[in-house]
């Protein structure tokens, strides 16, 4: 079932089961021409007096500020230190993880608890804001993402809802530079725009085929950095290879993929590793072996159905 508001902003919703640690919520869109400012409030309530976790307003030419409200009063306003990069007309990403914040994959600012996020329930979108979308989930069952040009957003709730897409958050501003290929284009190898960097985050979505074994993802130069490799009914391992050898195996503690199912997957490359979410919930954590400024190339191979590449 899904659930879509069609030119909704300003928007105020429940979000499902609310939020946790660990859980991230992405945002695409766009600042119309005209636009001065917009805001994202994560409250405990849909009345205008509920409290407010996190109030992010971007103001446009200027510092992005970050506040909270309770208690019937706004508390002690911050800004992020460097200005948003979004140009006016360009689509855009968030990704709020926790209440850090991505923006075109790049970790813009950190916003500290004031307000327990258990008592979050509520996203409220207001301001000069227009979303893109074609389909969403909130990762852990509700997320904004987009992937196609001129398709007027529009909120998604996803319960059940089938799709297949991969890209890089930190170069999807431009969609021109999204293709569309089949399932069949598994194996894929391909440079990654620039390497990658800590706070840099990259997502996938697809889906495990029905006779599925196995697939891996591998982030390397000549060497591998990463080898995430999900064996399905089994637990995923992650390894890496150098020097023509393959070095310690480590793996995680849960299954989070099933044969048939959708999944909506990213990783977060900080100073300590990467961080690996699946469907909203943190999975596992590998910790850097080789320095991430070598890696180059992304590698996907197996049996996994991913329908586009950006």
């Amino acid at each position: 079932m899904c659930w879509f508001i069609q030119n909704a902003i300003p928007y105020v919703g429940t979000i499902p089961e609310g939020i946790k640690p660990d859980m991230a919520v992405c945002f695409q869109g766009t600042v119309p021409a005209d636009s001065d400012q917009f805001a994202i409030n994560f409250k405990t309530g849909s009345s205008d007096g509920d409290d407010v976790a996190l109030h992010f307003n971007p103001r446009i030419g200027q510092k992005v500020t970050l506040n909270s409200f309770r208690n019937g009063k706004w508390e002690s306003e911050e800004s992020a230190s460097a200005e948003l990069n979004i140009q006016i007309i360009t689509i855009f990403n968030f990704i709020i993880l926790c209440f850090q914040v991505f923006v075109n994959g790049v970790k813009h600012c950190m916003f500290k608890h004031r307000i327990p996020v258990e008592k979050v329930s509520t996203l409220n979108i207001g301001g000069d804001f227009i979303f893109y979308l074609h389909q969403s989930l909130m990762i852990h069952n509700f997320i904004m993402n987009t992937h196609f040009r001129n398709c007027p957003l529009v909120l998604h709730r996803i319960i059940s809802c089938y799709f297949n897409m991969f890209f890089f958050i930190n170069n999807i501003t431009d969609l021109s530079l999204c293709t569309l290929c089949s399932p069949q284009a598994i194996p894929y190898v391909g440079t990654i725009p620039e390497g990658i960097k800590p706070d840099m985050a990259v997502c996938f979505q697809g889906t495990v085929p029905a006779d599925s074994d196995q697939y891996v993802l591998l982030y390397y130069g000549d060497d591998v950095a990463l080898h995430f490799n999900p064996r399905i009914g089994q637990k995923v391992t992650l390894n890496s290879f150098r020097n023509g050898k393959w070095e310690s195996e480590e793996s995680a503690s849960a299954e989070p993929f099933t044969r048939g199912a959708p999944f909506t997957m990213f990783f977060t490359i900080n100073t300590e590793g990467y961080e690996v979410f699946v469907n909203g919930v943190k999975h596992c954590m590998f910790k850097h072996r080789i320095p991430v400024e070598k890696v180059s190339t992304l590698n996907i191979g197996g049996d996994v159905s991913l329908n586009m590449i950006g």
